[in-house]
């Protein structure tokens, strides 16, 4: 059987935040256990996409920076928290991962549920995902029968242990 030519796939994912060097630690494990196709991984820290690469992973993390790769026009996997799960980027050869921030919510207080945890607060920001987040976890313990107040930092000292 002829080998396949290696593929050259740009992954371009911030690695500040432990959430997303999980995205990129699962991104390389999936590259890792490929079988079939062979790809060379070029982690992208200068934003440059040379000629020789044959698709990108991206997580967005501005309008700008989507708008960049897909001005690439190659074969695309787009990891978006910034959009509504109604308006992903519909182009062919791009497929869009849109976290389901709700779901996170409702996972985190099941988890919390499970191990009989019975105090509970939220802490989040303005943001989008953080108020999606704060809905399904707030809503899943209303739902078990629990209060869930949603505090600031400030307000972490008055919480009962």
């Amino acid at each position: 059987m002829p080998s396949r030519s290696r593929k050259k796939v740009l992954v371009s994912i911030p690695t500040a935040q432990y959430a997303e060097r999980l995205k990129l630690e699962g991104v390389l494990r999936f590259a890792h256990e490929k079988r079939g196709d062979r790809w060379d991984v070029v982690i992208d820290v200068g934003g440059r996409i040379g000629p020789d690469i044959s698709g990108l992973i991206a997580y967005v993390t501005s309008d700008a920076h989507r708008r960049k790769m897909l001005a690439a026009g190659l074969p695309t996997v787009l990891i978006e928290d910034l959009l509504e799960p109604n308006s992903p980027s519909r182009r062919r050869n791009v497929v869009t991962l849109l976290c389901d921030h709700e779901a996170e919510g409702r996972t985190a207080a099941r988890y919390f549920l499970g191990r009989h945890y019975r105090n509970f607060a939220f802490i989040g920001t303005d943001a989008g995902w953080s108020r999606r987040r704060e809905d399904g976890f707030v809503r899943t313990l209303k739902d078990a029968g629990f209060a869930c107040p949603v505090i600031g930092f400030d307000d972490l000292r008055s919480l009962p242990k």
